[in-house]
């Protein structure tokens, strides 16, 4: 019987915990990535997340300053955010967080924190995954464009995904 208890009490404890460490106080969670079109250039895009009468709420932005041709360094990712963290066009209005996407998100921020450093592998169209807090940052470079979890993220929670209008 006790086991029956300690599982669900488990797995509520374990939710708990991914959703702190997502959002600690009155913290605001920036994940923020770069989708590469090519050689010349890409969007500045991500997740803004804070908590607001105990709900978890998020918006999906795009930034108006682009980090291409920008040095593939922690520190000029961290610091390209961190200037333009105010500098966006909102592509998706606030909206609260569902279970499904609370616990995607708290996948996807271990993920990134996991991945492990791709050396010696260069490529013209690198993108990179930035989790920004007032405690920690993190930063993923994802030099050969294979991960590129962007769309996934994109498409659990949401977020319509932008076309070119092209001109003929």
């Amino acid at each position: 019987m006790r086991k029956l208890i300690l599982i669900p009490t488990l797995f509520l404890l374990s939710i708990c915990f991914a959703q702190a460490q997502m959002i600690a106080g009155n913290d605001t969670l920036y994940l923020n990535y770069f989708i590469a079109v090519g050689e010349f250039g890409g969007n500045n895009e991500g997740l803004i997340i804070y908590s607001n009468n105990n709900e978890l709420r998020a918006k999906g932005v795009r930034y108006n300053a682009s980090s291409y041709g920008m040095p593939l360094k922690v520190d000029a990712i961290i610091d390209f955010y961190e200037t333009n963290k105010n500098s966006y066009t909102v592509i998706k209005a606030e909206w609260v967080l569902g279970e499904k996407q609370r616990d995607y998100i708290a996948k996807i921020l271990e993920e990134i924190k996991t991945r492990p450093v791709e050396e010696n592998v260069y490529s013209n169209a690198s993108e990179h995954y930035a989790i920004l807090t007032k405690k920690e940052s993190c930063v993923f470079i994802d030099r050969t464009g294979e991960w590129n979890k962007f769309f996934e993220i994109k498409k659990v929670l949401d977020i319509e995904q932008q076309h070119r209008n092209r001109k003929h």
